[in-house]
């Protein structure tokens, strides 16, 4: 191996086998997260599992770099994917218009296609929950819940095989340590859509909230405030008067010496962060695992597109519907006053329960059964 100027290593050759060997093949749409838990879990259960840009100018972000010093980066995926080189594929982007085409033609006759998935399912969208055609190209489906491995088998587009391990990145969450934050930390994590895919009401709101946040945050330089924007969330300064008002308070929000931009990632975030306000959507359970104060922004009580699950985790957490509702509840949280929850984690342990073994451990499995 011949390691790279980003500190992973360059591998020519590999083979399958035992420990089983797999292939992550990367991609930008904020799947690195999960990417990272099931990664851990498959070395941690003895296997073997390597990297792939699925993308020729992906960039990966120095935290994942750090995070898999020492792992390797393959050159020439296709060919060793030919070669019957790996075990496993896995692909974690659903989505055929966000891979590119050598990576959206790969099916189960080119190898064991592993859709793991990249979130926890919360939006009620079922065509893209369970019913796109990638999903009949997998080999195994790693279901996070099992009323979503029910619905990746009961759809036109289902899988060879869908098994409920559970969430990755949940996984991690739930069986960490949460000491609590060094520092008051107040997290704003704001959506990108602010039209959903089927032309209904969206999630975003930050083209509103970012107001109350800046307004808030000039108050409050005791308080650190992380911004984590959606991977799929842009400001500009184009559009409409609405939306370059928006754009000015957030450059200004990021001028404050108490405002970062997160460079880490989404667990480590949430590990040192003592309350999150966000409008979407996954976020959500993943936060609630802690009990520490959530907030979900409904301006005006509106309803986006959530499910049953995660209308039921809303209404768990603190609801804002107005700008004063808003400003007060940042106040607080600014000042370390609201009440813990411990309402979301039992509720996240309801509806994204955890088996004994981590989706990891059952993916190793899943792969020494066929191999047998």
């Amino acid at each position: 191996m011949v390691e790279t100027d980003d500190g992973l290593f360059a591998v020519e050759s590999t083979s399958k086998g035992e420990p089983p060997a797999v292939l992550f093949v990367l991609h930008q749409m904020g799947t690195l997260d999960h990417a990272l838990a099931l990664h851990r879990q498959i070395t941690d259960g003895g296997g073997t599992s390597h990297f792939a840009l699925g993308e020729p100018d992906l960039v990966l972000p120095d935290w994942f770099v750090e995070e898999t010093r020492g792992a390797a980066i393959v050159d020439e995926p296709l060919q060793l994917i030919a070669a019957d080189a790996y075990d496993a594929v896995v692909i974690q982007v659903p989505y055929d218009d966000l891979r590119g085409p050598e990576w959206s033609e790969l099916d189960q006759d080119d190898a064991f296609i592993v859709y793991p998935g990249y979130a926890v399912w919360m939006v009620d969208w079922e065509h893209g929950a369970h019913g796109l055609p990638f999903f009949a190209r997998c080999s195994l489906v790693l279901a996070s819940s099992p009323f979503s491995r029910d619905g990746y088998l009961a759809a036109e587009t289902r899988p060879t095989r869908a098994i409920w391990s559970g969430d990755p990145l949940m996984y991690e969450l739930r069986t960490s340590e949460l000491p609590e934050p060094e520092q008051t930390t107040i997290l704003w994590a704001p959506h990108w859509a602010e039209k959903w895919v089927d032309e209904r009401l969206g999630f975003a709101s930050w083209k509103d909230t970012v107001h109350d946040v800046l307004k808030v945050a000039r108050k409050n330089e005791q308080a650190r405030f992380v911004v984590r924007g959606h991977p799929l969330m842009a400001v500009g300064d184009g559009g409409d008067a609405r939306t370059r008002r928006a754009a000015k308070s957030f450059r200004r929000l990021l001028e404050l010496p108490n405002v970062e931009v997160s460079t880490v990632s989404m667990k480590e975030d949430i590990l040192r962060s003592s309350a999150l306000i966000t409008d979407g959507v996954s976020i959500i359970a993943y936060f609630g695992v802690t009990e520490r104060p959530l907030a979900v922004v409904r301006l005006g009580n509106r309803w986006p597109p959530y499910n049953a699950a995660g209308k039921a985790l809303v209404n768990a957490s603190d609801t804002v519907a107005s700008h004063r509702q808003l400003r007060k509840w940042l106040q607080k949280a600014s000042r370390g006053t609201l009440p813990r929850n411990p309402e979301t984690r039992e509720l996240v342990a309801q509806l994204f329960p955890l088996r004994e073994e981590s989706p990891g451990a059952r993916l190793l499995g899943a792969l020494r059964e066929r191999g047998n």
